[in-house]
This record gives C-alpha cells, sequence and structure tokens, in this order.
C-alpha cells in the first residue's frame, strides 16, 4: 500500500514537474518573441495611444474600488469626457483585468506596469490553455505543444497588440475545454470551470464573450449531433445554474451598455462597419514589423477599407490546419475499451472525439471568417458581391441590438485563430502518428519554424514617464487644486519622441490618450479623453479650442465650467506659442491666475460675465436621410440667439415622441455657442419609425419641440429707425445688390449685450446671401451671421442683423464686412463705381469699437490714493490675484484700475515692473490698455477700466520683497508721462504694491 501509494506522489508530482515546466516554456518564448519590451515592464509601453487608455481603465477600477461605497456605485461615472456620464461603458471595462494585476498596480510607482504584465499574461496562458485544449481532444502534448504556441504567437495577436482586450484570449481555450469536459464527464467542478472561464472572458471584453458564446454553442451542438454527450438529469441543472450565475455577474454590467448605447446614441453606423469589417486580403496581411511577412501590410489597402493584419497563421501553421482535416476518423493513441470509465464508454471513448472536433473547428472557422466579413460585399472581391450581399451579418445588424455597437467586426477573426490552431494541434497529432521516429525532433523543428514565422522583435515602443518622472504639472494638479477641479489640457495634438537612437518616432494625432494616462496620477476630471466612442461634441471641441484664446473658446470653456487650463507649452510649435501668449494678453480678465509650472503654463478660469437662457434656445427637428448607410436619423439643432454659449445638462435625458405612444432617447447638443447653431443625430431604425415622430421633450430646455423647418438666421424687415441714424456707404456688388447704407445700435456696444446692425439694401437678387463678419483688430474671424434678405428681385428691403457680444469679447477696435454670395454659390465681388473690381482682401469694412462692460470697483481692491497720470488718467486701484509669496520662476498676475477724467487724443502705453531690493527688473510687462486693443484714445470719460497683467518672474529672482511698479509712456516717442498727483508726484511711475518673492 506505501508503494502504491509512493507511486500516486511520484506520479502527480511529475504531473504537476511537466506542467509547470510547460507552462515555463510559454514564459521563456514569450520574453523572447516580446523582446525588448518583455524587459521594459516599467517604461515602455506598446504604443502612446490605445495601451495609454488601457492603463487609464486599469488604475480607475482600482481608484473606485479603494474609494468607498460612493466612488464604487458610480464606478462607470469616471473623470474623462467631462461632463458626460457613463463614460467607462465607452469601451470595454477591464474588472477582471483590473483584479488580475492589482498587486502589481498598488505596489509599483510604474502605471505601466499592470498593463505590460498584463499583456505577458495574455500571451503565456493563451498558449497554455490551447496547449490544455488539443492536448485534452487529441492525447497528445506534443501537439498541444505545437498548437498552443501557433495560438500563442500568431500574427494575428501580434496585429492586436496595442489592444489589451484583443490579447486577452487565454479564457476560450479553457472554456471549450471546460464545456468539452461538461458534456462528456459526470461532476460539478466541470461546470464550475466553464462558468469561470467564461466568465473571465466575459468581464474581459464583450467583444470576445459574445465570440466565446457562439463557439459554445457550435461545440454543444457537433456534440449533440454526433452523439458524443454523457446525458444525465445534473447536465441541465449545472448548465441552467452556470448560465445564472452569468447573467446575474453580467447583467448589470449589460444594462449600463445598453444605457449608454440607448442614450448616446452609440450605433456604429453600416459605413462605418463596412470600413472596419475584414476583406480576405487582410487574413494575408501581417504587421510591417514581421520578419518574414511583414511586406504584406498596406499590400492590398483600399481607400474605402481599413487594413487589418489579421493573418491567424503563417504558412507552417496552415499546413499543419490542412493535415488536421485529414485526420477526421482517425485515431490516434486510442485506449482500449476495458480502460474508459463508464461515462467514457457511454460518450463513445475518448479516441472517437476526432470527428466532432475537426468537424467543430472547420465549422468554427468557416462560420467567423464569414462573419469577419461584416457588411464589407466586396470582402472577397467584386466578383463575389452578390454572394456576400445575403451574409446573416447584416441581418444581425438590423435585428440584434449588441450588433449595432461593434464596429471592429474583423475582431471576429480571433475565432479563425482558435480554430486553425487546433486543426493544426490535429495535425501536429497526425504527422506524428504516421512518423513515430523522431516525432519529438519533428515537434521541436515545427516550433521553431512557427517561431520563426511569427518573429516581429524586436517590439519597440515609447519610453512614458512614470512616478516622479511625469510631468509636474500633475503633482501640483493633486497636491494644489481641489479634488472635483476640472481641468482641459492642450493642445491636441502631441508627438513622443523616441528617448534612444534607433527608435521610432510616434505621433499620437491627438494626445487625448498621453492626457488620460497622466490624469491616473491626479483623478481630476478632465474636459479630454478618446474611448472606443468619442462624443461628436468633442471633435468640435477640438477644432474650437485649436484657435485658444479667442472669444469662441473662452467662453465655452468658461461655460462648461472648467476650473484650470494647462497648456503643455513644449507640444505647441514656437510660433503658435508666439501668438497665443500675445492674444492671451487681451483674455486676461477670464483667468484669474497664472501658474508656471515646469514646461505647463496654468490658468485658472474665472466666472463666465453673462450666462444664456434656456429661452433663448430656439429649437428646430427634421428628418435626416442617409446617415453613412442608416435609413433613417432625426436631426434636432439649437440654434443659439443669447450672448453666451448654452450648455445643456448631459445628466438629464431627452427623448422623441413617437405617435405610437414609445420614445427614443438622446442627449442634447452638449454646447451651442453664441450665435451659433450645433446639432445632433438621433438614429432610427428605419423609415417607418421616422415617419411616427411627432416631437420632442428637450430636458434642460424643460419643453417639448415639434417637428419643424430649419430656423432662418435672419430676415429682411421693414425700417424702423429714423434717416437721422443711418450712415451713407452706398457700396456696390457685381451684378447683384448695393448695400445703401447702415445702422448700429448701441451706439457704444459693450460684451454681454447684443448688437443690431441695419442694412439698407437695393437691387437685390433672389436667392442671394449676405454675410455679415465681426473681424477682431487683427482682421481675424470673431463671429458670423448668414441670412437671405431678398425674396424677390429689386426689393428696397432693409436687413436687420442681431449679433451677439459674449462675455469673453475683449474690448477694443473691431470692424464689420458685408460679402455677398449668388444662388450658385459665387462669391459677389464688390465694385467701384468706374465698374473696377475691389479684391475680396480689400473689401472696405465697416469700424466698430466694442467698449468695455461698466463695472464698479470689486471689494479688494488696493487705493492707491488715486493718483493722476499727465492731466487726465486716474489709477483708481489694483488687485493682485495669486496669493503670496509668489515663487521665482512663476506669474504674477494683478489687474489695474484706470479711469479717463476727459477724452484722450493720445495712444499711451502702459509699463509694469517687478523691482527687486537692489533695484533690478525681475520681470516686466508693456502693452496698451487691455492687451493691446483698447487704446487709451477710446476710452470714455469717468469710465472706470479693468486693466489685466500677467508677467512671468525671473527664476534667478532672489527671496525677499519686491516692488510693483505701473507707469504709461508715449510709445512714438518713448517719454514717459509724469504721475501729477498723490504720494509719487512728480515722479514717472507709481508703486503699487510690495510682493514678497520665494524660491522656485
Amino acid at each position: 500500500m506505501s508503494q502504491l501509494k509512493s507511486l500516486i506522489y511520484l506520479s502527480r508530482l511529475t504531473f504537476h514537474l511537466r506542467e509547470w515546466a510547460i507552462l515555463g516554456l510559454f514564459t521563456l518564448f514569450t520574453f523572447i518573441m516580446l523582446y525588448p519590451f518583455s524587459i521594459s515592464l516599467t517604461t515602455m509601453a506598446p504604443e502612446p495611444n490605445d495601451p495609454l487608455l488601457n492603463v487609464w481603465r486599469l488604475y480607475w477600477n482600482v481608484h473606485a474600488w479603494l474609494g468607498g461605497p460612493t466612488a464604487l456605485a458610480n464606478i462607470f461615472n469616471t473623470n474623462i469626457l467631462y461632463p458626460f456620464p457613463l463614460t467607462l461603458a465607452y469601451s470595454e471595462h477591464f474588472f477582471i483585468l483590473s483584479a488580475q494585476v492589482l498587486p502589481f498596480l498598488l505596489i509599483s510607482d510604474s502605471h505601466l506596469v499592470g498593463l505590460n504584465v498584463s499583456v505577458l499574461l495574455t500571451f503565456i496562458l493563451s498558449g497554455y490553455g490551447m496547449y490544455l485544449l488539443v492536448t485534452a481532444w487529441t492525447g497528445n502534448r506534443w501537439a498541444g505543444l505545437v498548437a498552443g504556441i501557433l495560438f500563442a504567437f500568431s500574427p494575428n495577436r501580434f496585429g492586436r497588440f496595442n489592444h489589451l482586450e484583443l490579447l486577452v484570449t487565454q479564457w476560450m481555450p479553457l472554456a471549450l475545454l471546460a464545456l468539452h469536459w461538461t458534456l462528456t464527464r459526470p461532476g460539478w467542478r466541470y461546470p464550475f470551470l466553464l462558468g469561470l472561464f467564461f466568465n473571465f472572458q466575459a468581464l474581459s471584453g464583450f467583444h470576445y464573450s459574445l465570440n466565446l458564446t457562439i463557439a459554445c454553442a457550435l461545440l454543444a451542438l457537433v456534440y449533440v449531433l454526433s452523439g458524443r454527450v454523457y446525458w444525465r438529469w445534473s447536465l441541465s441543472l449545472a448548465i441552467g445554474l452556470s448560465t445564472l450565475v452569468t447573467l446575474l455577474i453580467n447583467g448589470p454590467i449589460w444594462q449600463v451598455y445598453l444605457r449608454f448605447s440607448d442614450v448616446m446614441g452609440a450605433v456604429r453606423t453600416p459605413g462605418e462597419v463596412r470600413i472596419y469589417s475584414a476583406a480576405l486580403t487582410d487574413y494575408l496581411t501581417a504587421i510591417p514589423y514581421n520578419w518574414l511577412y511583414g511586406w504584406t501590410f498596406g499590400r492590398w489597402a483600399t481607400p474605402d477599407h481599413q487594413t487589418q493584419p489579421l493573418m491567424p497563421v503563417g504558412l507552417t501553421g496552415l499546413l499543419l490546419a490542412l493535415l488536421g482535416l485529414l485526420a477526421v476518423g482517425t485515431r490516434p493513441y486510442r485506449r482500449r475499451s476495458h480502460r474508459l470509465n463508464p461515462w467514457q464508454k457511454r460518450a463513445g471513448g475518448a479516441q472517437n472525439f476526432a470527428l466532432p472536433t475537426i468537424v467543430f473547428l472547420f465549422v468554427l472557422v468557416f462560420v467567423f471568417l464569414w462573419l469577419s466579413f461584416g457588411v464589407n460585399e466586396a470582402a472577397l472581391g467584386p466578383r463575389f458581391v452578390p454572394l456576400l450581399r445575403y451574409s446573416p451579418y447584416f441581418w444581425l445588424y438590423d435585428h440584434v441590438v449588441f450588433f449595432q455597437g461593434i464596429r471592429g467586426v474583423g475582431r471576429n477573426s480571433i475565432m479563425v485563430v482558435v480554430g486553425l490552431a487546433a486543426l493544426a494541434g490535429w495535425g501536429a497529432a497526425t504527422l506524428f502518428k504516421v512518423i513515430k521516429q523522431g516525432f519529438k525532433v519533428q515537434a521541436l523543428v515545427l516550433i521553431a519554424l512557427i517561431l520563426l514565422e511569427s518573429w516581429s522583435a524586436p517590439l519597440l515602443g515609447p519610453e512614458i514617464p512614470t512616478g516622479s518622472q511625469t510631468p509636474p504639472v500633475y503633482t501640483w494638479l493633486r497636491t494644489e487644486t481641489p479634488a472635483d477641479a476640472i481641468v482641459l489640457e492642450l493642445p491636441h495634438r502631441v508627438s513622443i519622441w523616441a528617448p534612444k537612437p534607433g527608435q521610432r518616432v510616434f505621433d499620437t494625432g491627438v494626445s487625448e490618450f498621453i492626457y488620460e494616462y497622466y490624469s491616473s496620477y491626479h483623478w481630476r476630471r478632465i474636459a479630454n479623453g478618446s474611448t472606443g466612442f468619442t462624443p461628436p461634441i468633442y471633435e468640435r471641441f477640438r477644432q474650437w479650442f485649436a484657435t485658444f484664446p479667442d472669444v469662441r473658446s473662452v467662453d465655452v470653456i468658461q461655460q462648461l465650467g472648467i476650473d484650470f487650463i494647462i497648456l503643455h507649452t513644449a507640444a505647441y510649435k514656437p510660433e503658435d506659442m508666439q501668438r497665443l501668449l500675445a492674444d492671451l494678453r487681451a483674455y486676461l480678465p477670464s483667468f484669474t491666475q497664472v501658474h508656471q509650472i515646469g514646461e505647463s503654463l496654468v490658468l485658472r478660469v474665472g466666472r463666465p460675465q453673462c450666462r444664456a437662457h434656456p429661452d433663448q434656445i430656439k429649437v428646430s427637428m427634421k428628418p435626416a436621410p442617409g446617415l453613412d448607410g442608416l435609413s433613417r436619423a432625426m436631426r434636432v439643432t439649437y440654434h443659439n440667439e443669447g450672448v453666451a454659449a448654452f450648455v445643456a445638462d448631459v445628466q438629464r435625458v431627452s427623448h422623441l415622441t413617437f405617435s405610437g405612444g414609445d420614445g427614443k432617447n438622446f442627449i442634447e447638443p452638449l454646447v451651442t455657442p453664441a450665435g451659433e447653431a450645433e446639432s445632433i443625430l438621433v438614429p432610427l431604425q428605419n423609415e417607418q419609425q421616422a415617419d411616427l415622430v411627432t416631437g420632442a421633450w428637450l430636458a434642460t430646455l424643460d419643453r417639448p419641440a415639434l417637428l419643424t423647418k430649419e430656423i432662418s438666421p435672419g430676415s429682411p424687415l421693414s425700417s424702423q429707425s429714423g434717416s437721422e441714424q443711418w450712415q451713407p456707404l452706398s457700396l456696390k456688388f457685381a451684378a447683384g445688390p448695393q448695400l445703401l447704407a447702415y445702422s448700429l445700435q448701441p451706439q457704444t456696444p459693450s460684451p454681454c449685450n447684443k448688437l443690431t446692425l441695419a442694412l439698407k439694401w437695393a437691387d437685390g437678387q433672389a436667392g442671394d446671401t449676405a454675410t455679415v463678419r465681426l473681424l477682431d483688430p487683427f482682421g481675424r474671424l470673431v463671429l458670423e451671421h448668414t441670412a437671405r434678405p431678398w425674396a424677390e428681385a429689386g426689393q428696397e428691403i432693409v436687413d436687420i442683423r442681431t449679433l451677439p457680444l459674449p462675455g469673453s469679447l475683449p474690448a477694443g477696435r473691431y470692424s464689420l464686412r458685408i460679402s455677398v454670395t449668388s444662388a450658385e454659390g459665387q462669391e459677389r465681388l464688390a465694385v467701384t463705381a468706374a465698374g473696377a473690381t475691389i479684391p475680396a482682401d480689400q473689401l472696405p469694412s465697416l469700424p466698430l469699437v466694442i467698449h468695455p462692460a461698466w463695472l464698479s470697483l470689486p471689494s479688494g481692491v488696493e487705493p492707491v490714493d488715486q493718483p493722476v497720470l499727465g492731466e487726465a488718467i486716474r489709477l483708481l486701484g489694483s488687485q493682485l490675484s495669486q496669493a503670496e509669496p509668489v515663487k521665482a520662476g512663476d506669474w504674477l498676475r494683478f489687474t489695474l484700475f484706470w479711469q479717463a477724467e476727459h477724452p484722450i487724443k493720445t495712444d499711451l502705453t502702459v509699463f509694469t515692473q517687478l523691482l527687486g531690493p537692489d533695484g533690478r527688473v525681475w520681470g516686466q510687462w508693456d502693452n496698451q490698455p487691455k492687451g493691446g486693443w483698447y487704446s487709451t484714445s477710446l476710452w470714455l470719460p469717468k469710465q472706470p477700466i479693468a486693466d489685466d497683467y500677467a508677467f512671468p518672474i525671473d527664476s534667478a529672482a532672489p527671496p525677499g520683497e519686491y516692488r510693483l511698479i505701473v507707469g504709461m509712456y508715449d510709445s512714438a516717442t518713448g517719454q514717459r508721462v509724469a504721475v501729477s498727483t498723490g504720494p509719487n508726484q512728480g515722479s514717472n511711475f507709481i508703486e503699487i504694491a510690495t510682493v514678497m518673492v520665494a524660491k522656485p
């Protein structure tokens, strides 16, 4: 008995040692095949885009898990893509992946470790899982080893290297193995393993869990039809319990995804799905870094198709898979019937699983190859277009809601890889059976050939700053800002340069992935982000904020409630940064503080001066046919007639109303800038549903809307003004109207008000369009207003336009430019009285001065005895905006309050200087008032003027007490203006404050 126990113990020990050795072999191959990425786990990312999103997802889950019940309940409401809800559902949630590498996430200072360890584990475990599956089917461990290496290091998986959710394939073969055991063996542990592995896959990624569900159904069907199922009463109960547990675990998560899809209209249009559907040529394509097949990448590229490196196996694997098909009916390593357990005998014996498994694998490859083609009718080439028009994917897309949210249909190719790898395992088993002598050498040769065909090293990625190496601005955000602060990072384009010679240069296109990654070090909410689904308004944000600072971008930022703007100065082109800093002078009233943190400039955003009211939003609704392949959609458009950007509450859900009583949810346009229109498209199932739409309930506006035509932005009106208000102009447009005169109201326009422009036209042409453009002092467009004033030709009309003046609009000299476009879209150029054409860039403009809003001195203004410069300019006071002490190298932000005693003819320049104890100038800024836009000759008598300044303090400035002085001079002569009253009388400057400067 003791000898028998020893033999059993020795057998078990041998088994465990062998399995650990095989697992170690997969680990060794993984480190070799992924070199040097595999040895740079703390510093290197596969790519600077999606992998950084994956890092953020892993750490967000841990952040929510450790944040208490409230944070856990709001785990789907993340810190990115402010202010939208459920943003974790915009891509895979990564719950099981976060738990899998939780120790690395908690103990490592590098946020890349969790991601990179996860990547390595997918290669190791995917290979080992396929090894176990094929070994169980064939009874040959060497065949299992060949299949495992073929699957783990498939060129297809290397093509998904930067998408962690697409690398998590280890649970697929394990789930199929557990299902095989469940159907053919008694016992509860096998259904338990099936539920465990299936849920691991489901919690790793929805797409692959859908693939696995279909694969499990196919395997069960083949086993049932081939009589390989060991039927017993507990089988149905076990499968039922596994299904119930799966629904209980995943059901609430799937509900969140369905709610997100319903509310956000996250439907992948047929046109978008077609681009990302696979083509047969994609299965012949590997990544460009593949040593043997890299030449295939992009070889069959077409304009309307996204090339995807979906090559499942190399030539060796393909030949083995073909050989595996010949194994149908063979019985490798047949066991004697008297050694079979009763349930094995009833299921036909292990030797008879060759036929059902090979049939299953063949069907699996065929079905998922077909599904991967999606709605790409040309997947097999032009000749087979009629055949693919009957693809089942069209029906699935139209009738199964899950398929409408899938863009990357080519991802179905992973089951083609599973099928071919397992078939290759059968092929290897057949080969080893036929050639029995030296089959281990054959196995090693096959493994070497497979690895050679998959060789894509060196796998180089960018080195990403981690831990203490991250930019200091993120430490500042974590320690110096409130936990609920909202941050916007600019610019939206950043390049990551290779840190070592020979490495590639990565350009992210947009920097949102980088900002997401860095947010895992501070967790402030950010108005940045890029995921599997990005709200369309964020594309508009990138357009608007590319010209920051300007009227629209600053107003939108303020209305959104952004607290801080981070300007990564090193990411801007030098000329763009110079333009930004120059324009920032005029927009300083919108920013209360300025900080220099490392290479980043941080702006603290002030509250807006005015807001839009829901009553100022006009709504139009109309069907929008042909939405990129969708049969019909409803376009809901907001027209903002207010003087500030309108921000909808995206936490509240609006809905279309139908005559049948049902509704379709949607979220209103997030931001509609002043004087502009913004639309959202609500996808509908078909034209019949579109015909049933009666209107909508708009949550933020708290009112219904009915189907309407587009709202015209302007219309001709009869003159209601006295003749003394008209300014004659007589501007003639070629073969078109003549602008006789214009009138502006009010006479002294200011921000947070409307400017009414009346245009008196004669001889207009029906269908012509007249556009009014407001241009800043440098001729750049601020806003425009377009309308068709002429209903009939030859009319003399008065065309009245109302232009909003947002609170962010700097005071200064502006101009209005009028242009006319024919009904055919051709611009009608202005002509002189003699008929000569005036070039468009020389078109005369109408002068306009925007004055600052009238203000009362705010509390906290430091009095300075109100000294007078010269005879007309009084300094009412000053205000420092940043707490002392101010660090050397940081910016000093302050405001001066002036008042003109009477009109000023000369344009004077203001100088501001920070003087050290030794009298040296350690910081200064000179410009005409209001950032150089509002000259002193424009000032209205007795109106207080808030004049904002900010300048950097020299980083070498020693600690101590400094003096802040201001004054004015004539820029034409350089002569300073003397102080005529107050303590500084007779001097040419005024000391307004003392400033404590500290070490950096």
